[in-house]
């Protein structure tokens, strides 16, 4: 069956789609070819139906119920090729109405079972992986654990994974971009890391148990903060951040500062994916939390409470993030919420329905400290042996610390392990983005034969 042509026009004073259909016969025998048929074209948007110049190829599913054509003809659709079949077609003349919804979201679990994946529960030691031995468990090239996140059930990747590959979206210069599955989230989107540009699996090598190429691994090096001057200061730590406030963007997002690091992601985005994202009409989800936990207070000790003492101008301060990883490995999918329980806090969105800032010009971000301890990564030890590891230093999304005047972020180091730098430091950004759980792919995770987004 031939796969159906994009709308051309419009007739019939905008309520039918003339397009170029390849129709087949109720038999199945014959293809004719039958143009400037009357089509008219609904897609469902806040509960109700309508007219739409095409059809729709992302999130949205065929309604054959309602879907009609008249002189006894039957649409009927394959989803996997959108192609549109019409059985009993044996009059001219013939016209259709064609409505489409919205595909509901899937859980979790719905798109752990397209992954082809099952997953057992999260490790509770993770100095599991680390570099005496590598490689890891060959369980841990394909296996999936189970954890907890602000939604519920979010399932991820650990260790050196071999089937976690995606090839989703072109660059400026038309070259395919790759990225790694991070995790599936707790709302059923898929949170992947950039891994590098290239037309096919030869574009990336193998070395020292990294797949791929190291300077291709980010999309280049940054400061943290605004410039190598901005150090001095807690609010340097922030994505975004308004001078006095511990959390978030602060109470007037209008005087909101962006961090040269969402600067310089918020460019890539709109050079590379911009088309992908489609003003949210894509396959990039537009609700799921970054992570930049300022929870914290100014005191050292790893048993103490984080009450949100501090995290302004020049007090010393802690973050939870620290608490949580040096000298202890005890990683968090949960963002943190202030002393008033707001979520919002240092959870940046682009719009949040569920929660967050809503104040991100792009879902775009950077991982998280958390995410690279459950991915295989640890603080202060070196450890080639996981996925993330790429030989290049690059940041994470997480503060760690303010002492003796300056402000630190941790990041991945180029022996793998987890560190902390000031603000004014210059490393990798490896974006972050998620795709919607509705999302459609073929292939199988790995290098040879990677998801493919359709």
């Amino acid at each position: 069956m031939k796969k159906i042509v994009k709308s051309l026009g419009i007739v019939l004073a905008g309520f039918s789609v003339t397009l170029g259909i390849m129709y087949v016969n109720s038999r199945g025998s014959k293809l004719n070819e039958i143009n400037s048929k009357q089509m008219a074209v609904f897609i469902e948007e806040d509960g109700e139906y309508k007219v739409s110049k095409q059809i729709p190829t992302k999130g949205y599913e065929f309604n054959e119920e309602r879907s009609f054509c008249n002189n006894g003809a039957t649409p009927t659709w394959n989803s996997v090729t959108n192609g549109l079949k019409i059985s009993n077609l044996t009059k001219d003349k013939t016209s259709c109405m064609l409505y489409f919804d919205i595909k509901p979201p899937k859980t979790p679990e719905e798109v752990l079972t397209d992954l082809g994946r099952s997953a057992i529960d999260s490790p509770t030691n993770f100095t599991a992986v680390d570099a005496s031995r590598h490689p890891a468990n060959e369980y841990e090239k394909t296996q999936m654990f189970k954890a907890e996140d602000d939604f519920g059930n979010t399932y991820y990747f650990r260790g050196t994974v071999e089937d976690n590959w995606v090839k989703y979206g072109t660059d400026e210069k038309n070259q395919s971009i790759w990225w790694r599955i991070i995790r599936i989230n707790g709302d059923g989107s898929i949170r992947i890391i950039y891994a590098g540009v290239g037309d096919n699996a030869t574009n990336l090598t193998i070395d020292d148990g990294y797949v791929g190429n190291k300077e291709n691994s980010q999309i280049g090096k940054s400061y943290w903060a605004v410039d190598n001057s901005t150090y001095n200061n807690n609010m340097y730590v922030g994505y975004e951040w308004v001078s006095g406030y511990m959390h978030g963007y602060g109470r007037t997002p209008s005087q909101a500062t962006q961090s040269k690091a969402l600067q310089n992601l918020n460019e890539w985005f709109l050079k590379n994916l911009e088309d992908e994202f489609n003003n949210g009409n894509g396959w990039i989800d537009t609700e799921t939390i970054f992570c930049n936990d300022r929870s914290g207070n100014n005191n050292q000790s790893y048993e103490s409470s984080y009450n949100d003492i501090g995290g302004t101008e020049t007090t010393k301060t802690y973050y939870g993030a620290w608490k949580r990883l040096v000298n202890k490995q005890n990683p968090t999918f949960k963002c943190s919420t202030d002393k008033n329980n707001n979520k919002t806090a240092d959870s940046f969105t682009y719009t949040g329905a569920n929660s967050g800032t809503r104040s991100l010009k792009y879902p775009i971000g950077l991982i998280t400290a958390d995410e690279v301890v459950f991915a295989g990564g640890l603080y202060n030890a070196n450890n080639s042996a996981y996925y993330l590891y790429t030989g290049e230093y690059y940041w994470t999304m997480s503060p760690s610390n303010f002492t003796s005047g300056f402000a630190d972020v941790f990041y991945v180091n180029s022996y793998g392990d987890l560190q902390h730098s000031g603000v004014s430091g210059s490393y990798g950004l490896r974006p972050v983005i998620n795709l919607k759980s509705s999302v459609e792919f073929t292939g199988s995770g790995t290098i040879n034969d990677p998801y493919i987004i359709n």
